[in-house]
């Protein structure tokens, strides 16, 4: 497995996708946002294709993991082998979304740094932390099965 060239194949597509998921983040109503449900085919530039819709989700909804998980799943990997795909994906695609919003976005979007935002850094890094100790424990049917799990809620958490 040649997990860094897929993850830097996955970053080609998510940076492209990111302008276009906060374009439609700051100018589509909010129940336009609707996800594929599966790929067609595999290889390099279906890599990238999946890093795209990621920078997509990402930069429109948060959520650059959803489709790299998907496609990490279609590639039929152990849980350690996914992991190291999208966890970089993800850091990655988080820092290159704020940068894209903040030069993208008008002068009167309310978004802001402020003390309630970075009061929100331990609880990430506390729900960080124990994910990382749940991963360790789950064979990798069970994890499959949490991550398509997750992805449903997440899903849903977003039509409604």
């Amino acid at each position: 497995m040649q997990v860094c060239s897929i993850v830097i194949h996955l970053l080609d597509g998510g940076i492209l996708g990111v302008p276009a998921g906060v374009y439609l983040l700051l100018h589509l109503p909010s129940d336009a946002h609707r996800e594929p449900t599966r790929s067609l085919r595999l290889g390099l530039l279906a890599d990238a294709c999946a890093g795209f819709l990621g920078g997509l989700s990402g930069g429109f909804a948060a959520f650059p993991r959803a489709f790299v998980s998907i496609w990490c799943g279609f590639k039929v990997w152990d849980k350690a082998g996914q992991r190291g795909v999208y966890q970089p994906f993800i850091l990655d695609m988080q820092p290159i979304t704020l940068v894209v919003i903040d030069l993208m976005r008008p002068s009167t979007w309310p978004a802001q740094l402020d003390w309630k935002t970075l009061a929100r850094v331990p609880a990430a890094l506390l729900s960080a932390r124990l994910g990382l100790r749940i991963f360790r424990r789950l064979s990798d049917r069970q994890f499959s099965c949490a991550v398509n799990v997750l992805l449903v809620l997440s899903g849903i958490g977003l039509l409604i």
